[in-house]
C-alpha cells in the first residue's frame, strides 16, 4: 500500500496541499484511490482486444493480471475480474493500477486512460457509476457558492449547546484509535443532538445509527439497529 500512496506524499512524507483540492470535484463515476482505478468486470481478452495494438502493447501478463503499456507513455496493469485486497480487507473490486513517479503523473495518467476509453467508447464497459454523485454534486456546488459560516472551538460545547443550527465537527487522530472512540461517546451520551453522521457509514445507514443512538438499550428497535451496525463493520 505504501509504495501506492507514497507517491501522493511530499517530500516531508505529509500528502501535497495541492493534492485534496485536485480531486474534490464530483464525478460521474468512481474514480481512482492513489492510482488505483475501480473498473467494472471485463475480461483480459477485451482488455486487450480493445487497446492493443491501437493504443498500447502487452508488456506483461500471468493468470491474474494484464500489463499494458500505452503510446502515451505509462503503464497500466489490469486486474480483472478480482477483488482488491488491503492491509487484510478484501473488497471484490476489478481495478487497474496506473503508473507515475509522483501524483500529478499517476493523475495524468488515469486521466489519459480514462480518455481513451472514452475516445473507444466503452465507458459503460469499464467505469462504474458513483451512486452518490448527486449528493456530491449538490455539496460541491454549496461550497463553491461563497456563503461563509463561523468556525470556533468549543471545547466545552457551551457554543455549540446555545445554538439553534450549529454543527459540531469531532476529529480523531487516527481512524478507529479507541481514545478518541472514548471521548466522542462521552459527547454523544451529553445528548442534545438532532442527528449524528459517521465517516465511515453510508448515508442509507443513517436510519440504524439513529435508532442506535436514539432507542432504549435493550428494546427491539435498539438490538435490530445494533446488529445490522456490528454486520456493517465486521466487513468494513
Amino acid at each position: 500500500m505504501m509504495p501506492v500512496i507514497g507517491r501522493f506524499l511530499g517530500p516531508d512524507g505529509l500528502m501535497d496541499p495541492e493534492f485534496p483540492p485536485t480531486v474534490a470535484t464530483p464525478s460521474p463515476y468512481l474514480t481512482d484511490f492513489f492510482g488505483v482505478q475501480a473498473i467494472a468486470d471485463v475480461s483480459r481478452d477485451e482488455i486487450v482486444a480493445d487497446f492493443v495494438p491501437r493504443f498500447a502493447e502487452v508488456t506483461g501478463q500471468n493468470e491474474n493480471w494484464v500489463a499494458l503499456t500505452f503510446k502515451d507513455g505509462f503503464t497500466a496493469t489490469f486486474h480483472p475480474v478480482s477483488s482488491l485486497v488491503v492491509l487484510g480487507f478484501e473488497a471484490p473490486i476489478s481495478h487497474v493500477v496506473v503508473s507515475g513517479d509522483n501524483w500529478r503523473q499517476a493523475r495524468g495518467n488515469v486521466k489519459a486512460l480514462i480518455g481513451t476509453i472514452r475516445e473507444i467508447g466503452r465507458e459503460d464497459a469499464y467505469l462504474l457509476d458513483n451512486p452518490d454523485y448527486g449528493l456530491e454534486l449538490a455539496t460541491y456546488e454549496t461550497m463553491q457558492a461563497g456563503i461563509t459560516a463561523s468556525l470556533e472551538i468549543d471545547p466545552d460545547l457551551s457554543g455549540f449547546r446555545a445554538s439553534a443550527d450549529g454543527l459540531l465537527l469531532f476529529p480523531e487522530a487516527v481512524h478507529g484509535i479507541s481514545t478518541d472512540a472514548d471521548e466522542l461517546m462521552k459527547v454523544i451520551d451529553g445528548g442534545g443532538f438532532d442527528w449524528i453522521g459517521l465517516e465511515a457509514l453510508n448515508l442509507d445507514q443513517q436510519e440504524d445509527l439513529d435508532a442506535f443512538n436514539d432507542a432504549a438499550a435493550g428494546t427491539p428497535e435498539y438490538e435490530r439497529a445494533r446488529a445490522e451496525l456490528v454486520e456493517y463493520f465486521a466487513d468494513a
